[in-house]
């Protein structure tokens, strides 16, 4: 399980991330994140393209605990509200990002959706759903259909949630998920949704969560430029341009590119790229996978240009 802490969404890309936040940092560190209008299609839109691979000397590191300034009627950590109703996240300011929590009715009484079941809301907006206490309807669509997803428990600076899933704090902790664990070389994730890594906020670089898919239509294949992580299809990875080949859009800051393994035959879509090492050897010595756990980081890799 992994910790992970976000401030009010994100940064449009040209303005921060491949103006010195893209480059490969020393160590895993916290990330600060300006807002970002969360829209229909992509309302965990978050940066930056290029990926840190862990080195000997990274090691995961505790997020610093977020302090709020947005409107908390309630704790949605601690579900503090009456009997019959639940704290979720609310937009009350006519925006796009969530910025309040308040007490809802939970609707659906007889039977409200767990986590992992479909879920409706007439207004996501209003924080009511159909989800149990301690849950929300995430990734909803144009008819409000969605699935429910599970609030952490804890704090923000020490949430936790259940095995297979991961802590996200969000929008000066209006936001306190529990995004599933993945493997990107896997086809884990639910619909409309990528595996990408959750280091840029976490102090866990070898993490992974499941979140919304940001690319539209036919955007997000091999070789098309992003401006965002979960800017590419499934399967593949926004990176640095210059780092993935020339068959990529030539003056796009990224370009989606496949995750790829190691211990197989070169299958990299570009003349001249090769399945490179996602994370440093001398690193996977030192954090062998846990028993139980997928071992994939061993051979996880990226398909870029070699150095």
């Amino acid at each position: 399980m992994k910790s992970s802490t976000l401030n009010l969404l994100s940064i449009l890309c040209g303005t921060l991330v491949f103006s010195g936040a893209c480059d490969v940092p020393e160590g895993p560190e916290h990330t600060t994140l300006d807002t970002l209008s969360i829209t229909a299609l992509a309302p965990f839109t978050v940066n930056p393209a290029r990926q840190q691979t862990p080195s000997a000397s990274n090691d995961r590191q505790a997020p610093p605990a977020p302090t709020s300034t947005l409107i908390l009627e309630c704790d949605a950590y601690a579900q503090d509200c009456p009997e019959g109703q639940k704290c979720a996240p609310i937009i009350d300011d006519g925006g796009g990002a969530w910025n309040a929590t308040k007490c809802v009715g939970v609707t659906g009484m007889d039977q409200p959706g767990e986590p992992g079941e479909p879920c409706h809301t007439d207004d996501y907006s209003s924080g009511i759903d159909s989800c149990i206490k301690g849950a929300i309807c995430w990734n909803v669509d144009a008819d409000g259909n969605g699935t429910c997803i599970a609030q952490s428990t804890g704090t923000p600076w020490a949430p936790s949630c259940d095995p297979g899933s991961s802590p996200v704090t969000a929008n000066d902790n209006v936001l306190n998920l529990c995004l599933p664990d993945c493997n990107p070389l896997g086809d884990d994730c639910g619909a409309n949704e990528v595996c990408i890594s959750d280091q840029w906020w976490s102090g866990a670089p070898d993490g992974f969560i499941c979140v919304v898919d940001g690319a539209p239509y036919d955007e997000g294949q091999a070789f098309d430029g992003c401006e965002f992580v979960n800017s590419c299809d499934p399967g593949l990875t926004c990176y640095d341009t210059t780092s993935v080949s020339t068959d990529c859009f030539q003056g796009s800051l990224g370009c989606c590119t496949p995750f790829c393994d190691t211990s197989l035959a070169n299958t990299c879509p570009g003349m001249d790229q090769q399945c490179v090492p996602y994370f440093d050897p001398m690193w996977l010595a030192s954090h062998p996978t846990p028993p139980g756990e997928d071992p994939f980081r061993e051979t996880l890799g990226r398909c870029l240009k070699p150095q």
